[in-house]
This record gives C-alpha cells, sequence and structure tokens, in this order.
C-alpha cells in the first residue's frame, strides 16, 4: 500500500454529498480506469480514477460504483462492483480485494464482482429517467486513447436512448475542491516525502 487508507466515513459523506445534489429520480454510475499494456505481458502501473477514488477510497482496476438515491432499499442505494480474484489472478497479479475489504474501505454494504453488473443495471435503468455520467470534460483533456469511462457511456446511451442525461463532473469538481483534514495530512505528508526526495538527490549531486 503506498499510502495510509482514509477512514471510510469520509467517502461515505462523499457519496451522500454528492447524492444529495443529483435530479429526482436517478442514478449515476462512476468506472475505475483501465490498466494499459506495454507489451504482450508486461502493463504501466494502476493509477485510479479521481473520482471513483473520491467516492470509494478502492484503488482496483475494474471497479464500478452505482448510486441510486431514490432506492427505498439501502441495499441498492449504493452498490459497489469489484473484480472477482482466481487462482490464475492470484499467481500472475497478485490478490485483489475480497467483498469484505472493499467494505472495510468504502463503508459499502452491497457489494457484487462485477459480472453481474449489467443485470443489476438493467434493473434499476429501467426505474430512473437520468442517468449522471462521469465525462471528462476539461478544456486540457484531448486523449485519443478512449478510457473505460467513454466505453461505458457510449455502450450506456446506445441501450438506453430514451433517458435524460446529466454531468457528474461539475459535481464533483465543486465537492473535491473542498478537501477533509484526513485528505490535507496525507496531502502534507506526499509533500514531505517528495522534499526529502529533492533533498538527498540534491546531496548526491
Amino acid at each position: 500500500m503506498r499510502y495510509k487508507p482514509l477512514s471510510n466515513s469520509i467517502y461515505k459523506r462523499n457519496r451522500r454529498n454528492f447524492m444529495d445534489e443529483m435530479k429526482g429520480n436517478s442514478m449515476a454510475v462512476f468506472n475505475s480506469n483501465d490498466i494499459y499494456p506495454v507489451s504482450a505481458d508486461s502493463e504501466l502501473p494502476f493509477e485510479q480514477h479521481r473520482d471513483i477514488f473520491h467516492l470509494t477510497g478502492i484503488d482496483q482496476e475494474e471497479t464500478i460504483l452505482l448510486l441510486y438515491p431514490p432506492s427505498k432499499d439501502d441495499k441498492t442505494r449504493e452498490i459497489l462492483f469489484i473484480r472477482k480474484s482466481d487462482n490464475h489472478t492470484k499467481v500472475w497479479e497478485g490478490e485483489k480485494l475480497s467483498k469484505k475489504q472493499a467494505n472495510e474501505l468504502s463503508g459499502i454494504d452491497s457489494i457484487y464482482f462485477i459480472d453481474d453488473f449489467k443485470d443489476i443495471l438493467s434493473s434499476i435503468a429501467t426505474k430512473v429517467d437520468t442517468f449522471y455520467i462521469n465525462k471528462n470534460e476539461h478544456y486540457r483533456a484531448n486523449s485519443p486513447v478512449e478510457t473505460r469511462e467513454d466505453r461505458f457511456i457510449s455502450w450506456l446511451l446506445k441501450k438506453y436512448p430514451a433517458h435524460n442525461v446529466a454531468k457528474s463532473n461539475p459535481i464533483l469538481q465543486r465537492q473535491r475542491s473542498i478537501k477533509h483534514p484526513d485528505e490535507i495530512d496525507q496531502i502534507k505528508k506526499a509533500c514531505d516525502i517528495t522534499r526529502k526526495g529533492f533533498n538527498r538527490v540534491l546531496r548526491v549531486y
């Protein structure tokens, strides 16, 4: 672990704040980043999508968060989908999060493996009018690579063309700009580590 995990109460608060700003009868979906290949058998180090990390604290590929605030059932208000680990994965990639570990990190009680995502999404999508999609529209966002989020949005809007669409990004930009004291402490610690690294390099030269 590259950092000390924050309390899941912070991620619970972040999700609650986001859902408070969602329109009525809507749902939101957030995807993790892809792992990008370098060759046939090697990959770049994984870097999680900042938004899903802000909402869950989960730092693992093939992770999806579904938020459905209108639900009368707590089990479907917040749903997390994670990658299922098998013997091949354990040998070649290492252990993946268990449902229990994902619950402890995120504070989400309803956790499924990612194979169940489309069926559960379908059961909820028919009940809502609006999808919140997490499209990066920053003026400097000009990547030729189609992200996992982009692929999901294309699939979703093709499958459900009659639904309204709303943007998650403006809400998250406002909310992520205000840091919890524990987040500030981690930023300070990261800055201190960077300072020590630069000072060590300067001593060498």
